[in-house]
């Protein structure tokens, strides 16, 4: 792969083709408040720098390494680069988690188990939203993070939904589906995710854990003028803890995937910095203390 030093060349070819559709639709945001102000194609916010949202996702194994992935040499922006778990636009209308979520599963194949998020009490919105307070399943309240803390938490509960999760894997007659299901039932997490894109490839439950908002919702901006990108965004990063499922990548986005420590993502970016994109440095710099507790 060829490095790349500087945000010119990091912009890749004029006229590549891009995975994500210029027509798909964003929910404008005010620069300085970060609260909605209508509604933009994707190709217009990028063309004009008006301001969108945008979520990132940290992936963790049991063995609490990092998932990183290869950017495919064809997309736009960082072709070739390395880039964090997840890297997701919010559609218009969605929240950060409903994008946390969608991300995972389009970029990774990690399926986020639909029985057991019916059969979870929810986190309030406040809660979801505040800053540094690891929540499960909350809807945020506005794009500024900056609602009030709360106590309350996402738990786990063995509803009559989980339930009826368990007698219709047992109807199936499958051993893995019934497993899974058990495992999700008495797991005791505060998310249950399964992997794989499809019910053969997802096997047996794996007990991971999302938690977020990490931090505040806060800016990142991107210039490319070659391509005349400007990409402004309010982002948040969230993470999924104890992923032990398979990883399904699309080739036409992803080349590459590697589980690394947190220490040496901090050396490869210390020692060659143009091989990662801009926002994944920037956020690794703003949460590397929280990435090693």
């Amino acid at each position: 792969m060829k490095p790349h030093n500087d945000l010119e060349q990091i912009a890749g070819t004029p006229g590549t083709v891009a995975a994500e559709p210029d027509e798909e639709l964003f929910d404008t945001l005010d620069s300085e408040t970060g609260q909605p102000t209508g509604i933009a194609t994707r190709l217009l916010c990028h063309t004009h720098g008006i301001w969108h949202s945008a979520v990132y996702c940290l992936v963790f194994n049991e063995q609490g390494l990092l998932l990183i992935q290869q950017r495919a040499d064809c997309k736009k922006v960082c072709p070739g680069c390395w880039d964090l778990s997840v890297a997701e636009h919010l559609s218009a209308g969605e929240t950060f988690h409903q994008a946390v979520v969608r991300g995972l599963s389009e970029e990774l194949g990690i399926i986020l188990d639909a029985t057991v998020i019916n059969g979870m009490r929810k986190a309030s919105p406040a809660a979801a939203h505040s800053t540094g307070q690891a929540v499960t399943w909350g809807t945020p309240a506005d794009a500024t993070g900056k609602a009030a803390p709360s106590p309350e938490a996402a738990v786990i509960a063995v509803t009559a939904e989980a339930t009826l999760g368990v007698v219709e894997a047992v109807i199936a007659g499958t051993a893995e589906a019934i497993v899974g299901m058990v495992e999700a039932v008495i797991g005791g997490t505060t998310g249950v995710a399964r992997g794989g894109a499809t019910p053969a490839a997802r096997g047996r439950a794996s007990m991971a854990v999302l938690h977020g908002p990490l931090t505040s919702t806060h800016k990142r901006t991107l210039d490319l003028p070659s391509l005349s990108v400007k990409d402004y965004e309010w982002v948040q990063t969230w993470r999924l803890d104890r992923w032990t499922g398979p990883i399904l990548y699309s080739e036409k986005e992803v080349q590459a995937v590697e589980w690394v420590s947190v220490e040496d993502v901090g050396r490869r970016m210390a020692a060659t910095p143009e091989l990662f994109t801009p926002w994944f440095k920037d956020e690794f710099l703003l949460i590397q203390l929280g990435l090693s507790s």
